[in-house]
């Protein structure tokens, strides 16, 4: 071990053979993005509609989370691209009256709904408006990241607005690296549309895999933690940049690709949040886990 991080080498031994073991259709229910593949049929731009909706509300448990998305998609009459380009302000809040989600509400989705009426009217897809702030020489997906939420902000008819205080608004599914957060679900978006490798989907073109920067919440934290992938305590951006880099050393064209599998461990509780003898010894990262030696 190395100033506290493992070397790459060998973890990649580890890590490949888990890619193998949870890259597979069994457990695709238990993530959010099963939504995409129950809902959106083979319309893009229902892909892109429900899969941004599904990874925005990605917090909390994920019963839960795809609970309130097909609630979404069931208020926007089973065909989200339909109800978009129809759209109205008035559509909207009668429509969503009365739904949330832990910290999101109908004033959110009013405004979202909104920019995405924008959105596919000018520019056709949430991919194509996503490059005007992309450079392919650009290190990585962050500076892509800050354009988008600012330009969708900037949208006509987009209330950034706070629904109330202690709710968010439209703004809170637009995380910025710029403000210094991980930005876990926008980046989960974007690992789904852009990696084609199942589970994820492979729809928006344009876009590198190897800019892509791993989705960091509190499980994926502590896991890259045990494993060495980073040091610092917050999950924010840096710890981000930090994760993928060194995954880079293992996939420099694909580092994300071990999201799935690494997050999958905590969402499955397959890795407790302490110690415990009898489910570590069974964990084949037991040998390169700094929690489990």
């Amino acid at each position: 071990m190395e100033g506290g991080l493992l070397s790459a080498v060998p973890l990649q031994s580890f890590l490949d053979p888990l890619v193998d073991h949870y890259d597979r259709e069994d457990f695709l229910s238990s993530d959010p993005l099963s939504m995409v593949y129950e809902l959106a049929g083979e319309d893009a731009r229902n892909q892109e509609i429900i899969g941004f909706l599904s990874s925005g509300l990605a917090y909390g448990r994920v019963s839960m989370t795809k609970r309130n998305v097909r609630d979404l998609v069931v208020r926007m009459d089973g065909d989200p691209i339909s109800f978009v380009e129809g759209y109205s302000v008035e559509v909207g809040k009668k429509a969503f009256d009365g739904w949330t989600h832990r910290l999101n509400c109908a004033h959110g989705m009013v405004s979202l709904c909104a920019g995405f009426q924008r959105i596919y009217g000018e520019f056709g897809s949430l991919n194509a408006f996503f490059l005007k702030g992309y450079r392919e020489d650009a290190p990585h997906i962050g500076p892509a990241l800050n354009h988008f939420g600012e330009n969708f902000l900037a949208l006509p008819g987009v209330d950034s607005s706070p629904a109330r205080k202690g709710l968010p608004g439209v703004s809170w599914l637009f995380a910025r690296p710029s403000k210094g957060s991980a930005c876990k679900r926008l980046n989960l978006f974007l690992r789904w549309m852009i990696r084609s490798s199942f589970p994820d989907l492979g729809i928006w073109k344009g876009v590198a895999s190897k800019h892509l920067i791993m989705p960091v919440d509190t499980h994926v934290a502590r896991i890259c933690r045990y494993l060495g992938l980073s040091r610092r305590q917050a999950a924010d951006w840096k710890m981000a940049l930090e994760i993928t880099e060194r995954l880079k050393d293992m996939s420099p064209e694909d580092p994300v690709r071990y999201d799935w599998a690494i997050s999958r461990l905590g969402i499955l509780s397959h890795c407790p949040s302490r110690k415990d003898p009898v489910v570590c010894e069974d964990c084949s990262l037991v040998s390169v886990c700094q929690a489990g030696m």
